[in-house]
């Protein structure tokens, strides 16, 4: 997949001005290239063996300005530009069975290498200077499995781990050329997995389920101008149960009803500081409490609808002190409720679908900024190391 971005504008709109206006002093374009390319190897055998065996290759160039203008100075346009260059590689190698009684195993193996550049520079617009960036590298090795077994026709019981070893380098940089690293840290780590699924009716399980997973650190842009600091890995345990029905047949009902509660340390996050500039840090500790349900009905052929809802409850407990401020609040970008729907219909002709969505509830005012390493590929981590690289889910019989 290849992808060009521009904008000569932020695509926002601000509520009293005209059409097509603006009160900032600078015009804030932006520009992005992405690249992504992946191959990926299935082979299923006959006794229920299959082989999955994936490799990725990701390419990423951003650059956005931002109006810096002070309000105590409104007529003196000040910029704010970044340049970001991402680069990815990733594989894993997966091999697995599954057995109709809901057991089974898996093991693989996954391997990743990234590098992610961030320059910044700020002034006036003809004459903007450099400010202190970062850039990180991390190589990433690990081996995980699970198994299923049986026990009874209706309990499955299911564990699993991956043992990860990570090395991750950074470096704060003025310009994006760059050839000498800060040592970084090396870390070693066991995530377990646990699960089981109990058969309630040939449609309804009950399912509980543990699993952990981690986040990489690295160097990153502190609070202020020309400052840098060392962000530190975050880790997550997360314990669920739910009911979970499945539909027979092409038509009827699917739906499922979860609650789960998350123990979150050192939380990265994205935030803005007084002067508007956007930084990373450990923001503390929470523990969330959640409550997601979904359902997925096909009431005649060609007509299907999707209905989805979360409940959560999130603050920060054990703040780092320089953000005292910040004891009780909500998470950043953590509205407490939300709910979407989808109405899809397929015919003879091109399939329609209509879609709402709507997000419930006050955020915390700040947002992200994605100037840290690789933010978004890391939160993609953050999941694969939680659900997908454990292998499938509990089996739901």
């Amino acid at each position: 997949m290849i992808q060009n971005v521009t904008a000569p504008d932020l695509q926002y709109a601000e509520r009293g001005m005209a059409p097509l206006s603006r009160a900032s002093l600078l015009a804030q374009p932006f520009t992005q290239q992405y690249f992504l390319g992946r191959v990926v190897v299935d082979r299923r055998w006959e006794d229920g063996l299959h082989l999955v065996s994936a490799t990725g290759f990701v390419h990423r160039d951003a650059e956005s300005r931002f109006d810096a203008t002070r309000p105590i100075r409104p007529d003196t346009p000040i910029a704010y530009d970044t340049d970001e260059r991402s680069r990815l590689f990733s594989h894993e190698t997966r091999l697995s069975r599954a057995r109709p009684n809901g057991a089974g195993w898996l093991i693989g193996v996954a391997l990743i290498h990234a590098r992610d550049a961030y320059a910044r520079r700020y002034g006036a617009p003809d004459r903007l200077r450099d400010i202190v960036g970062v850039t990180n590298r991390t190589r990433d090795a690990a081996v995980f499995g699970k198994a299923g077994i049986a026990i009874s026709p209706a309990l499955t019981i299911t564990a699993g781990a991956r043992l990860t070893h990570q090395r991750t380098d950074g470096d704060p940089i003025a310009r994006l050329k760059t050839t000498t690293y800060i040592r970084g840290r090396s870390s070693t780590r066991l995530d377990p997995t646990f699960g089981a699924s109990w058969l309630l009716t040939p449609t309804l399980a009950a399912y509980a389920r543990y699993q952990s997973g981690f986040r990489t650190g690295g160097v990153t842009v502190a609070p202020g101008v020309g400052r840098v600091a060392d962000l530190i890995p975050d880790t997550i345990h997360v314990a669920e149960i739910g009911l979970r029905r499945e539909r027979q047949g092409p038509l009827g009902l699917a739906a499922s009803i979860g609650a789960s509660l998350t123990d979150w340390r050192h939380i990265q996050a994205d935030l803005v500081d007084r002067s508007g500039f956007p930084f990373t840090t450990n923001l503390g500790n929470s523990h969330i409490y959640g409550l997601e349900a979904s359902a997925n009905w096909v009431p005649l052929a060609g007509l299907r609808i999707d209905m989805a809802m979360f409940l959560n409850e999130t603050r920060v407990t054990d703040p780092d002190p320089a953000l005292r401020r910040q004891v009780g609040a909500r998470l950043p970008n953590t509205p407490p409720f939300a709910v979407s729907g989808t109405l899809a219909m397929n015919g003879r002709s091109a399939p329609r679908r209509a879609r709402a969505s709507m997000p419930v509830g006050a955020m915390s005012g700040a947002r992200p900024s994605g100037r840290r390493r690789h933010s978004t590929l890391r939160r993609a981590n953050m999941a694969a190391r939680t659900s997908a690289a454990h292998g499938p889910g509990t089996p739901s019989r």
